[in-house]
């Protein structure tokens, strides 16, 4: 009598635990072809940017740009200076539908503007010394805009903690505020440390050929790790 309740109740058992595998195999083929379909749209459309060799080379930076990461780091001495430029990857800016959003919307077209902004910070200090100062820059259409200015004691520390917008430590005041001649000044000390529109035109590009080749690498594992 056994034997055929435990018959009776064996689809209800083991049938849905079947049903489950066969449904998340579909569903993994289907995740799959799609990465693989994204992966291949994103190859299709990355270009190598040439331009990385060239702008080294007559800039006299190095870069630092570890596999994994967002960060990019730009280095080199000048005039007795450790001068250190950092950005981060960025996706890129859309600009579909924007002629007929500006027509619309002014105000949304200026946030549209600063969306396509690239952050990014200057570091100068004496060589083999911690003290130093630090530029919070932002970069539009190879357009430099500094925002603050920070003096530190050890700007490695200052580098680490800085999010644009600290409440821990004075960051000096709105670089607009200031005179503009102290402005100018400002501005020219930092073009003489190699930080001028061919520097800004490179973080912007390079920033987001970064954020692609990590988007790429994104899909390739994540399609490594559904198909295992």
């Amino acid at each position: 009598m056994f034997r055929h309740v435990k018959h009776l109740i064996r689809p209800f058992v083991f049938r849905p635990v079947v049903l489950c595998r066969e449904f998340s195999s579909v569903v993994n083929k289907r995740l799959i072809k799609a990465l693989e379909k994204e992966f291949e749209f994103e190859q299709s459309q990355y270009k190598v940017d040439e331009s990385v060799a060239p702008f080294l080379q007559e800039s006299g930076f190095e870069i630092i740009d570890l596999e994994g990461s967002t960060l990019v780091k730009l280095k080199k001495k000048i005039h007795g200076n450790e001068v250190e430029v950092t950005f981060n990857a960025r996706s890129p800016y859309s600009d579909e539908g924007q002629q007929e959003e500006q027509e619309e919307n002014q105000e949304q077209e200026e946030e549209q503007a600063q969306d396509n902004n690239t952050e990014f910070q200057v570091t100068i200090k004496k060589a083999g010394k911690k003290e130093g100062i630090v530029y919070e820059c932002v970069s539009a259409q190879s357009e430099i805009q500094i925002s603050n200015i920070v003096y530190s004691d050890d700007v490695n520390t200052t580098e680490k903690i800085s999010t644009y917008n600290s409440m821990n430590e004075y960051r000096g005041p709105d670089f607009t505020t200031l005179d503009e001649k102290l402005q100018t000044a400002f501005v020219e000390y930092l073009k003489t440390h190699g930080v001028n529109e061919d520097l800004a035109v490179f973080v912007e590009t390079y920033s987001i050929d970064k954020e692609h080749r990590l988007y790429m690498e994104w899909i390739g594992k994540m399609k490594d790790f559904i198909n295992n």
